[in-house]
């Protein structure tokens, strides 16, 4: 998503793109039943550049991440049956300029700063299996060691 400096309007080119490119995803992971139940929530994470205070562009990110989520779960663009989906799927927030953008190794560069006034989306996976695999292996090495000390 696009956003100008100090502003979480979101541009023409921001909303054309989510409304092409956000749809396709959403219909891609339906495909993919054991990914597609496995999905708890669509993250929606504002972020700033690092100009002006901490605190003031928390809220500047916060509030991108939210017309973010007001554009997908309202746009006309997007039919009715994915809009639902997304209003199941999705939750706003932001990081204020505390994560700069990957691609970016000068922040201080107008392409950088630019860059970085972006909304990402993550796909937020239920991981209850992974904690059940990583406890039995806990497990068996808490286990593997008091045998050891045993003996």
């Amino acid at each position: 998503a696009f956003f100008g400096f100090n502003s979480a309007d979101l541009s023409e080119e921001g909303r054309h793109s989510l409304a092409t490119a956000v749809p396709i995803i959403v219909g891609q992971l339906e495909k993919f039943p054991l990914l597609w139940k496995k999905l708890q929530t669509i993250s929606v994470i504002g972020h700033t550049d690092p100009k002006g205070t901490y605190e003031y562009n928390l809220q500047l990110s916060q509030d991108r991440a939210r017309r973010v989520v007001e554009f997908l779960s309202a746009s006309e663009d997007i039919d009715e049956s994915t809009r639902a989906t997304l209003r199941r799927l999705l939750v706003a927030g932001g990081a204020s300029f505390s994560r700069p953008h990957p691609a970016c190794a000068d922040q201080a560069s107008p392409e950088c700063q630019q860059r970085a006034r972006r909304v990402e989306l993550r796909l937020d996976l239920d991981d209850n299996d992974m904690r059940k695999s990583l406890n039995q292996i806990l497990q068996a090495v808490v286990k593997s060691r008091t045998d050891g000390q045993s003996k």
